[in-house]
């Protein structure tokens, strides 16, 4: 186990150039925006990744979504996930992952 561990890492920590990607990867995140948070520096190594998010950013409390003109809390949530897409795009992600 040790040795996929830091193959693993090193795959991760490698080049950009680097001709080796990662292979197929799981991101868990709490929130879109964490994984960018968390892997933001090696999102181009992860171009072959799910991105699996355990709430869709959106707090209960309506003041968050108000304040970024938003209507209500869905049209929130709606809107975090178009900057998740765009975010990941830019690293050659697509919007299925």
């Amino acid at each position: 186990m040790v040795g996929a561990t830091s193959w693993g890492l090193k795959r991760l920590c490698a080049a950009m150039d680097d001709p080796h990607p990662m292979p197929a990867t799981m991101v868990i995140a709490a929130h879109p925006d964490d994984e960018v948070v968390g892997a933001g520096s090696r999102l181009l190594q992860l171009r072959q990744a799910t991105f699996f998010h355990l709430t869709d950013g959106a707090p209960r409390d309506r003041h968050d979504a108000a304040m970024a003109g938003c209507a209500t809390r869905l049209d929130y949530a709606l809107e975090r996930r178009r900057e998740l897409v765009a975010a990941l795009a830019l690293a050659g992600i697509g919007p299925g992952q």
